[in-house]
């Protein structure tokens, strides 16, 4: 993935600055906001379970990190909608995809 590999350099912060000024990040957080629980439902709960099996959350997650890496506009964007809680009980969620390691 192309936005993966994002650097430091300034044509990689135009694009990550692009991205998130176009409302992409912000649609890919509101995305995760509908397919992730609320970060306060426990990890057992078959709403992990349903949320992991969504076939582009790891897409997502990829890309996501790739915008936001060294980026604090992007990484405030994904902030603000609560979205953090719930990528943090992601992380501690292991699937046959990976998915929690990409949070």
């Amino acid at each position: 993935c192309v936005v993966q590999r994002l650097g430091a350099d300034e044509a990689s912060q135009r694009l990550r600055e692009s991205l998130t000024e176009r409302g992409v990040v912000a649609k890919m957080r509101d995305e995760l906001r509908l397919v992730l629980p609320p970060g306060d439902t426990p990890k057992d709960d078959e709403a992990w379970v349903d949320a992991i099996g969504v076939p582009a959350l790891p897409q997502i997650l990829q890309l996501l990190a790739g915008i936001t890496r060294g980026f604090a506009p992007a990484q405030a964007v994904v902030a603000e909608e609560g979205v953090l809680a719930s990528l943090h009980v992601l992380e501690g969620i292991s699937s046959d995809r990976h998915t929690g390691s990409m949070a």
